[in-house]
């Protein structure tokens, strides 16, 4: 499994090695790909058109393409964390709490509905 593949541009033994691992596996092993860059951005992040080639042949004979879109697990893991503190924080800071009336002005009139 290559997580974060082509997370920053391949050096010239990056890719002689990629290159020859996916010449091992080609038509034997399964080999799963997991990359922020477009498919049609490799070219440039492997920065050799000849090994491009080559690698993106391996990879994409045969390969099953899951594209996916919307926040990542990490993103919405760390929303939903903030969530969860900031409503500890509502619930557990006095100045508050909902059980608590609000301060209101001298002379204004407080309406317990809308409009």
């Amino acid at each position: 499994m290559l997580d974060d593949f082509l997370i920053s541009p391949m050096k010239d033994a990056e890719r002689r090695d990629l290159l020859e691992v996916l010449e091992d596996r080609y038509d034997r092993s399964a080999t799963v790909i997991t990359s922020q860059v477009l498919t049609m951005d490799w070219y440039e992040m492997i920065d050799d058109p000849t090994v491009a080639d080559a690698i993106c042949d391996r990879l994409v004979h045969n390969a099953h393409v899951l594209s996916l879109k919307g926040a990542s697990t990490r993103q919405r893991k760390a929303l939903k964390d903030r969530r969860r503190e900031n409503h500890h924080h509502l619930t557990t800071d006095p100045s508050l709490r909902s059980d608590q009336a609000p301060e209101q002005a001298p002379g204004s009139r407080r309406n317990s509905c809308p409009g």
